[in-house]
């Protein structure tokens, strides 16, 4: 199931008396949301998700209970969309013309494996992005720094169905020299 799309599982039953019909997700109630739609008539009962997120991926389990039994059954969703940003960036290692740019890998990667991450650069003065690198690795070094110029970076990671939103560094590095002259 693609993330933003609607998600519906229908099950027949027969039973008599009247059962009483209980979903629930990941071993909890559902939660009360409009885009979530339970509905139960005679014979049939249905489970509707508009607007499917990452956060409704897992088990969908159906309770069906009356006097004479019970019978659970559950149905897993997927849901697949761009991953959450890299965690944890940092500069390290920041010369007069470079830096180290580490960072982790993102809690939910969308259902799909990271390709890869981008990684960008902007100049503090300056409000546009310039791409530095596309990399497998979660370590880069940027080079081709000036020296007493402040910089931001930010990275994007990227799977089968889109780009993350960026993580960024909060503060400019400025590449300086280690020692004074």
């Amino acid at each position: 199931m693609k993330a933003g799309g609607v998600a519906i599982f229908e099950v027949p039953f027969k039973a008599y008396p009247v059962p009483d019909i209980n979903w629930k997700h990941n071993g909890a109630s559902l939660p009360k949301q409009k885009r979530i739609q339970q509905e139960t008539v005679i014979g049939i009962t249905s489970l509707r998700l508009r607007e499917c997120e990452l956060a409704d991926a897992g088990e969908y389990t159906l309770t069906i209970a009356n006097d004479h039994g019970e019978l659970s059954t559950t149905y897993t969703l997927t849901v697949l969309d761009k991953p959450q940003p890299p965690q944890n960036l940092a500069a390290r290692d920041v010369t007069e013309e470079s830096c180290v740019l580490t960072w982790e890998p993102p809690t939910d990667d969308g259902g799909s494996p990271v390709k890869g991450y981008i990684v960008e650069k902007r100049e503090a003065s300056r409000r546009s992005w310039q791409k530095v690198e596309t990399t497998r690795d979660t370590k880069v070094k940027v080079n081709d720094l000036m020296e007493g110029q402040g910089y931001y970076f930010q990275v994007r990671a990227e799977n089968e169905h889109g780009l993350s939103e960026p993580v960024q560094i909060s503060q400019a590095i400025t590449p300086a020299s280690q020692y004074s002259k």
